[in-house]
């Protein structure tokens, strides 16, 4: 609290207080202490970063994503569903069912240790179709070679696992700001 009261944020005590807690467990570890004063201490709430785009701004957003099926697919994936990026981009072919009456896709371990089907609107469903993997690939969104890892073989996971520069682009294209 007094922290704050000087002005830090949350999330930087945080990060302080998760190193120190760190290098105590460490100190533990190598019996130089014998228990962690840390551990007493609770983390602090931060605040949301969640913001909503208007309609406007999404048609914006994917008028931005025009030329990059993945991208377009992958913004509609995480605006219809509320998943999370590494839901969607870890996510295998199998996983996704597309025939039937009801579209959906499961995920059979979450971030929290659950289970859990998601029912896919027609929109997804369509684009979904158009992604490049669609019926070539193992994954909605297989990894790339890149500057780092020219050959696939040699990649240390067989999706993409992050699409945040090419996601941050389009915003800015679209001139939308401050969106997660």
């Amino acid at each position: 609290a007094e922290l704050e009261r000087h002005g830090y944020s949350p999330a930087y005590i945080n990060s302080h207080r998760t190193m120190l807690n760190s290098i105590f467990n460490y100190a533990i570890k190598t019996q130089e202490y014998d228990r962690n004063p840390i551990e007493s201490i609770p983390q602090l709430r931060e605040r949301e970063r969640a913001r909503l785009i208007s309609i406007e701004e999404w048609r914006r957003l994917l008028t931005a994503c025009e030329g990059d099926p993945e991208l377009r697919c992958f913004v509609i994936l995480a605006g219809l569903t509320t998943m999370r990026k590494s839901e969607i981009l870890q996510r295998p072919w199998q996983q996704v069912h597309l025939d039937g009456k009801f579209p959906y896709l499961e995920i059979p371990i979450t971030k929290n240790n659950d289970s859990k089907i998601i029912p896919l609107p027609t929109e997804a469903v369509e684009e979904l179709k158009k992604l490049p993997s669609f019926g070539t690939s193992d994954y909605l969104f297989p990894a790339k070679p890149n500057h780092r890892y020219a050959e696939p073989s040699k990649f240390k996971r067989p999706y993409s696992w992050d699409i945040r520069g090419r996601f941050v682009k389009a915003c800015h294209r679209a001139g939308i700001k401050n969106v997660h």
